[in-house]
């Protein structure tokens, strides 16, 4: 995989990553909010890892769940389907983004640093 000095696939940031996950957080919030509302104490963590075509449009997603947030992952994946980033200067990307969900503060995801975005192979 070829880096830059900042360990993130050559021709893409983190920034943009966050920059287009930011626009989108209320979707992911959208769907543990809906799943709270049965389930008044639901806390945990879906890793959501996807792959960014080169036109810059999600071809493909994978949630991993902490029990109980199963549904979450699944709507957040089918959410970030929809999702456009700029265009890779290398082809195709992959990226693992962590969303953490709690009682006290929906979703604190935004902090979180990304995974480093990495070549698909």
């Amino acid at each position: 995989m070829p880096e830059g000095s900042d360990g993130v696939a050559s021709g893409y940031s983190r920034e943009a990553i966050r920059n287009v996950i930011r626009q989108n957080r209320n979707q992911v919030r959208y769907c543990y909010e809906r799943e709270l509302a049965n389930e008044p104490q639901l806390a945990g963590r879906v890793l959501l890892t996807f792959i960014i075509g080169a036109d810059g449009a999600v071809r493909s997603t994978n949630p991993e769940s902490d029990p109980g947030l199963e549904s979450v992952g699944a709507c957040a994946a089918e959410r970030a389907r929809g999702w456009t980033f700029p265009a890779p200067d290398d082809g195709v990307v992959q990226v693992s983004y962590p969303f953490v969900f709690g009682t006290d503060d929906a979703l604190s995801g935004e902090t979180a640093e990304p995974g480093a975005p990495a070549e698909a192979r």
